[in-house]
């Protein structure tokens, strides 16, 4: 039987190799270090922005209320054919409530000759009294 002849690393060639390894560790914890040292101004400003926003909330507030009364009283109920009433006007402000009312959505109505978008409804299950209640309700 033949030994194989093993060669064995150097002492030079190990330290080399530790060295490499220990400017890699202290690379990544530099660069951790710098990504915590970030994460507190990202948060600080984010809290800045928040305050910007609340400030602005009540003002935002008072112009909805506004518009919202007067998208309420664009609304108008048609009847749009034979099988289903339609609610056009300014609806957008209003689209969850009229979509859980059972509406559904077209922007392309035809409106007197013209496209127009609104709401349908069907006749068999919503009657006009319904209708209103709802739009009264906004």
């Amino acid at each position: 039987m033949k030994k194989r002849a093993t060669q064995q690393p150097n002492l030079q060639e190990i330290m080399q190799a530790v060295s490499m390894l220990v400017k890699q560790v202290n690379q990544l914890s530099s660069e951790s270090a710098k990504a915590a040292k970030a994460a507190p101004k990202a948060a600080e400003l984010t809290k800045a922005e928040l305050t910007k926003a609340a400030k602005a909330a009540p003002k935002a507030a008072e112009l909805t209320k506004a518009e919202l009364t007067k998208a309420a009283k664009s609304l108008q109920i048609i009847v749009y054919s034979e099988k289903a009433y339609a609610i056009v006007g300014e609806s957008k402000p209003f689209k969850s409530q009229i979509s859980e009312a059972g509406g559904r959505f077209n922007g392309y109505l035809n409106v007197n000759g013209k496209k127009a978008p609104g709401w349908l409804f069907s006749r068999k299950s919503h009657d006009k009294t319904e209708l209103q209640k709802l739009i009264k309700s906004f």
